[in-house]
């Protein structure tokens, strides 16, 4: 049994996101009595509330088209050769590559002031990454793997495609065509020439229409799935999954390295003063760039971690109890929304909010470590006897560390320890989920590799290439 999606309504539901998102922060733009009427998108995302939600939505975009974009190259794939085989490989790198820095365009916002403390430079610089890549990967696309029906459709099409890698002429820093050139830096932080964002919102529309128009005509029979691979069986053909014990580590690690690094960054550049004490987590993610990497590591770790919780359920679904193993699978995807609303929330932006994410994230993923490991490590269930005392160990300091929340003394002593307890409880939950993800892995015989994130199709529906 698995779950499946078309691949043209999750491209739909992809660029819903992302357009919702601009949108809202657009509205909230023109509501805060800003004079342009046609701002820049990246200026619609510098002042609060607008930073927030493109730090939620626009980062778990970049992981959907992702997914559209694995689906596109495995279409390309098989009926390349020569040149078209160049041009699909090179056209796949090339949007990882742009989903990659597209994912840090909210996480460094182009307003370097208190309200979100970003880099116009950086920001600016992922953004263009991210357009040039797109942009070629569409030309090498459509020129090697679009087969128009007719020479009118082959026009529109062609006229799509020219019109977007024609907008990317605001963005040569020798063109100096006041119309069309960004003065922001000469002028402040969020002035924009009013003709510059309409080409970029534009160019925008123009980009997204054109891969809903491909998926569209070419990506009949493909679907995204959800589910074990050796159970999707025939006539479905499984092209690429994304392997969740391999994203359970890759997120923990970012997590662990990005909370590691703060360390040295912050004292190297005075931020923090360390004859006070250990700084909490939270005291490290104030500053440039220790902020950027926050944000970033935070919302890649929701979706990963949400993905990775979801397999093992899935994995488990037929030797547990249904309704008790939702609930729980529940509580861990709502905690997860928790870490994700720390990460897009500084602390020195909105404290409380800031607080109750990371309030969320360790409560109610306490919750689920304890009845998880109720069920896999206390009840007899077969395991590797190391990563079960592993996970009672993690599982003992997260409890204990919770202390900290119940406390009201407001001693020397208290606050000295109180950052110390904030950095087990992190550091214990990542290697909880690192040592869970582990033994479900042995208990179901390496079943949980097997439950993956995909891209499947149906050859009966697919269709000639060229149709």
């Amino acid at each position: 049994m698995a779950l499946l999606v078309g691949l043209f309504e999750f491209t739909l539901g992809s660029i819903g996101v992302i357009l919702l998102t601009l949108l809202i922060c657009y509205t909230l733009w023109i509501d805060q009595g800003n004079d342009y009427i046609m701002p820049s998108i990246s200026d619609t995302w510098a002042l609060p509330p607008a930073t927030y939600i493109s730090r939620l939505f626009a980062t778990s975009f970049a992981f959907l088209f992702l997914i559209v974009a694995v689906a596109i190259y495995c279409r390309c794939r098989p009926i390349s050769s020569g040149y078209q085989r160049t041009a699909a490989n090179v056209s796949i790198i090339l949007l990882v590559i742009g989903c990659f820095f597209f994912s840090w365009v909210p996480s460094v916002c182009n307003n370097p002031g208190p309200d979100c403390r970003g880099d116009p430079l950086i920001h600016d610089t992922v953004a263009v990454i991210f357009f040039a890549c797109v942009n070629i990967s569409v030309i090498l696309i459509y020129l090697y793997f679009y087969f128009p029906s007719s020479w009118l459709e082959g026009m529109l099409v062609a006229g799509l495609v020219a019109a977007t890698t024609i907008c990317k002429v605001r963005y040569l820093p020798y063109i100096h065509i006041p119309a069309l050139v960004d003065t922001r830096y000469a002028a402040g932080p969020l002035y924009i020439e009013p003709v510059f964002g309409l080409v970029e919102w534009t160019d925008v529309l123009i980009m997204l229409s054109l891969v809903l128009i491909y998926v569209r005509k070419f990506h009949q029979g493909y679907s995204v799935g959800f589910g074990d691979v050796r159970k999707m069986g025939e006539p479905v053909h499984v092209c690429y999954g994304f392997h969740t014990c391999t994203m359970a580590f890759i997120a923990a690690a970012l997590l662990l390295a990005e909370a590691a690094a703060s360390f040295p960054i912050n004292l190297s550049r005075d931020h923090y003063n360390f004859t006070q004490g250990v700084p909490s987590i939270s005291d490290l993610q104030v500053y440039p760039p220790s902020n950027w990497t926050t944000h970033w590591t935070f919302m890649i770790g929701c979706v990963m971690f949400s993905v990775v919780h979801v397999a093992i359920y899935w994995a488990q679904e037929e030797k547990s109890d249904r309704a008790a193993s939702s609930t729980i699978t529940s509580l861990a995807l709502v905690s997860f929304v928790g870490l994700a609303i720390a990460g897009s929330f500084g602390p020195q932006e909105l404290h409380p909010v800031h607080h109750f994410g990371f309030g969320l994230f360790y409560v109610l993923y306490n919750v689920y470590m304890c009845y998880v490991t109720a069920l896999s490590v206390l009840a007899g269930r077969a395991g590797n006897a190391g990563l079960k005392c592993m996970s009672m160990l993690a599982l003992l300091l997260c409890t204990v560390s919770k202390v900290r929340m119940a406390a009201v003394s407001v001693s020397t002593l208290w606050f000295a320890w109180y950052p110390v307890l904030g950095w087990i409880d992190f550091t214990s939950t990542m290697l909880f989920i690192i040592s869970y993800v582990q033994l479900v892995q042995s208990h179901t015989d390496g079943g949980l590799d097997y439950v993956r994130l995909c891209v499947v199709y149906d050859p009966a529906t697919v269709g000639n290439s060229k149709k």
